[in-house]
Order: C-alpha cells, then sequence, then structure tokens
C-alpha cells in the first residue's frame, strides 16, 4: 500500500485530529461570554433609558451609550475584566482584548478597563517567538508515592531506584519550572497539520517575555499488579470533576489521594493556572501489557464494567487537555524488533484504541526509535499505517524532526539515575542535587 491509500485510509478512519487552541476557547467560554455580554449591553440600554426618561432619576449621572447610568456601565466594565482576566491568565490576550473591546461605554472613562487594555496590548506586542527544537520535554515513569516501600521492594528495588521518580521529586521539579518561568504547552501548540491531516509543519510559539515553554510527558501508566504495594498509585479515578488516585498502604488499607502525575498536576494548576499555555497538560503513555487486562491506569478492561469506567477516565482525561498516547502494546524494543514484529505488535494495540479511542501519538519505549531516518525505513511503513504520525524518542538533549508526514521530538527522561549521573540534561530547567530525595543512596553507574 502506498502513501496515499495510507492517506486515505487515516482520512476513512477519521483519526483523532488535535482540535486548535482556538477552537477549544469558541467552544467552550466564547457562546456563553457573548449572550452574557450581549444580555448586560440590553440590560444596560434599556436600564439607562428607562432612567433617562425619568424626571426625578435624571440628576446629570447618566451617560454613554443609549443614556446608560455609569453605574450600569461600571457593572458592565467589572464584568468585562473579570472574564478577560481569566482569558489572559491562560494566555488568551488577543481573545481578552476583543472582549474588552466590546465594552458599550467611552472607555477612556474608565481608567481601570482602560490600563488592563493597555496591559493586555503592551504583553502581546513583546511576544516572544519560540520554536519547537528549543521546547524541552520532561518523560517520567509512573511515580512513587512511597520512595521507601519501593526501595525494599524484594525484587524490584534495583529498577524502581534507577528508573523511576518519586512524587516528592515530581512536585519539587514542577515548583522549580515554575520558579523559573516554564509554562507547560502541548504538541499542537508546536506543530501544524493541514486541514486534510496530511502534512505537517513546525509552527512558531509565542509566549509572553520572561516566559518558556516545556512539555511533560509519564510513561507506562497502566498501575501493573506486581508495582501494588511497592509505593505506586493502583488506580487513577475521575469523580466530580476531580482526578484522583488510589493505592494499597503500608497497613494493607486503601487510601485516595495524589498519586501519580496526573492528580499531583491537576493540584499544582489549581494554585498556578498561569503555568498551562491555553489549558495544555502532559503527554501520558500506556501499553496493553498483559494481554490488556493488566491495566490502563488499573482497569481490568477484559472486563465490560471496568472498560466503562476506564471510557469515562479516558474522555475526561482528554477533554482536560491531556495528550493519550501508545508506549506499544507489549512494550517493546522497536529498535531491536523487524517491521513484522511491529505490524503485530500495533493489531493487538488495535484492542487499546477501541476503549480509550485513536492516538497518533507514539512514545518509543525502552529509549528506543526505529532508526536515524525514517527515509525508506520499512519500520516506518506500519507505524504510519497505523495512524501514528507525532514519536517520541529519547536522549541527553533536545531535537526534533518535521516531515510532512510526521513529526519526531526528543525527550529527557527523568529518573533517579539520571538525577545523580546527568544532571546536565537538566541544567536550566531545575537543580537536581535539590530535587533527588537522599534516601536513594549512591545509584550504581
Amino acid at each position: 500500500m502506498d502513501y496515499q491509500s495510507f492517506e486515505s485510509s487515516w482520512d476513512s478512519r477519521q483519526r483523532r485530529k488535535p482540535r486548535s487552541k482556538f477552537q477549544k476557547f469558541k467552544e467552550a467560554y466564547l457562546p456563553f461570554i457573548i449572550i452574557a455580554t450581549t444580555i448586560l449591553i440590553v440590560l444596560v440600554i434599556v436600564i439607562g433609558s428607562s432612567i433617562s426618561s425619568d424626571p426625578a432619576h435624571n440628576d446629570g449621572t447618566t451617560s454613554g451609550v443609549g443614556g446608560a447610568s455609569m453605574e450600569a456601565l461600571n457593572q458592565e466594565a467589572q464584568q468585562l475584566m473579570q472574564e478577560a482576566s481569566a482569558l489572559a491568565e491562560n494566555y488568551y490576550y488577543q481573545e481578552a482584548l476583543e472582549l474588552l473591546g466590546t465594552f458599550s461605554g467611552d472607555i477612556s472613562q474608565f481608567q481601570e478597563l482602560r490600563n488592563l487594555y493597555n496591559s493586555y496590548s503592551k504583553i502581546t506586542r513583546s511576544m516572544i517567538a519560540w520554536r519547537a527544537n528549543e521546547v524541552p520535554c520532561l518523560s517520567f515513569q509512573v511515580l512513587i508515592e512511597d520512595l521507601a516501600a519501593a526501595l525494599t521492594d524484594p525484587k524490584y528495588s534495583e529498577s524502581y531506584n534507577k528508573k523511576f521518580t518519586s512524587t516528592g521529586e515530581f512536585s519539587k521539579i514542577l515548583n522549580q519550572l515554575y520558579e523559573n518561568g516554564y509554562v507547560l504547552v502541548n504538541l499542537e501548540d508546536l506543530y501544524e497539520v493541514s486541514e486534510d491531516g496530511s502534512t505537517y509543519k513546525e509552527s512558531v510559539l509565542l509566549l509572553p517575555s520572561g516566559k518558556k515553554p516545556i512539555m511533560l510527558a509519564e510513561t507506562q501508566c497502566n498501575y501493573y499488579p506486581y508495582m501494588n504495594g511497592a509505593g505506586f498509585a493502583s488506580k487513577l479515578c475521575y469523580k466530580d470533576g476531580r482526578f484522583y488516585n488510589e493505592r494499597m498502604g503500608r497497613n494493607g488499607q486503601l487510601e485516595e489521594g495524589s498519586f501519580d502525575l496526573v492528580p499531583i498536576l491537576e493540584d499544582f494548576l489549581a494554585d498556578h493556572p498561569d503555568f498551562s499555555y491555553q489549558n495544555a497538560r502532559a503527554i501520558l503513555a500506556f501499553t496493553g501489557w498483559g494481554d490488556g487486562d493488566e491495566g490502563i491506569w488499573g482497569y481490568r478492561i477484559g472486563y465490560a464494567q471496568e472498560k466503562e469506567e476506564v471510557k469515562a477516565v479516558a474522555d475526561a482525561l482528554k477533554e482536560t487537555g491531556y495528550t493519550l498516547a501508545c508506549n506499544s502494546y507489549y512494550r517493546r524494543d522497536y529498535s531491536a524488533s523487524s517491521a513484522g514484529s511491529i505490524q503485530d505488535d500495533l493489531q493487538m494495540w488495535e484492542h487499546i484504541e477501541a476503549v480509550i479511542g485513536a492516538v497518533d501519538v507514539l512514545v518509543f519505549a525502552h529509549g528506543s526509535d526505529i532508526g536515524t531516518s525514517y527515509t525508506d525505513n520499512q519500520k516506518f511503513q506500519p507505524l504510519y499505517e497505523a495512524g501514528f504520525r507525532y514519536f517520541l524518542s529519547s536522549g541527553e538533549f533536545l531535537w526534533n524532526e518535521v516531515s510532512s508526514q510526521y513529526v519526531r521530538h526528543n525527550r529527557l527522561l527523568v529518573n533517579g539515575y539520571n538525577l545523580q549521573h546527568h544532571s546536565e540534561m537538566f541544567e536550566g530547567l531545575f537543580d537536581a542535587s535539590t530535587v533527588s530525595n537522599p534516601l536513594r543512596g549512591n545509584i550504581e553507574k
């Protein structure tokens, strides 16, 4: 099958094509803002006309369109400023300016409104352009809530110490990234895709002066049963608009809390909403290892009830802004796999997509890739045919490649080993020496 046929197949399957940030804004907020603003303007005109026609109230306090009272205009200004501030907090500065521009009065008479408009105008004029090859992607495996328990695990303690990060370390990293001016962005903020989904190119990201973009990713978001009791979360839950984890404590009792990346990040954003650019979140990649019933976020999808539960969690994550991704079905090293073996693995992955929906991001397992070049690479064909367009490998430095048919972007792996022995990877992002937990001791090279 040639690539034209692949594209036709791709279109017919209607794979997920990311909506733009402005499209999401229009769908979620703009209709309500327009309705609220229209009602407010109508009320201003009606109330103003009523007051101006009553001689008993014609005391010289009316002004503006339709003779609207200053009190009504003040209320309108306060409402617009509140809504514009919420937009600007998420870096929708242009939309905030357009909203403030709908004010029905004379803006020169309202200093606070005028100052806010001028402030946003100044920010938009001083935006800094960022290219995708300047944007780091920090990648974690599922986080360890109880590091002491993980380090005393009789079978996997050495692996946990080298390859994983604790929740405490992750929280420190978030705080340092925020203090250093970093802002969380998504892949779709860095790359553009044509309307028919066939052509990819690098875009320019504009951020206010002093802000720097960064991406986050997490792999093995499965919560395998063998990790239960070793300090890891055992399930990701969503209820009443809130993400939280379950885990088995040392006392054998089930606990609820923020024990992995998603709830911790959501808690952080609740206190620091300006850490996210236009509601950006993290990339979450998982496998189907164990015949698919050993866990997507701890759910055994071989059972109908849990399959429906995990669908609800997946939908909530995507709606919140998270990007779901494939970590290969059997968590295979694709660099050591044949094209046929990769195709077999991806055929199994279709069982996962049937539950959580189609994904177009592949995060290579074991730091692998399919080669330095994808041109005339037989391994690329089954990946492209399966619908993957974004390929995330790993290394010790920033790197990306943009082809008309795909995007490649490197990740920086954050784990105990690299925190100790390759701290230079994170220079300028966070201080690895103050992040690493002393419980780890000296990790062998």
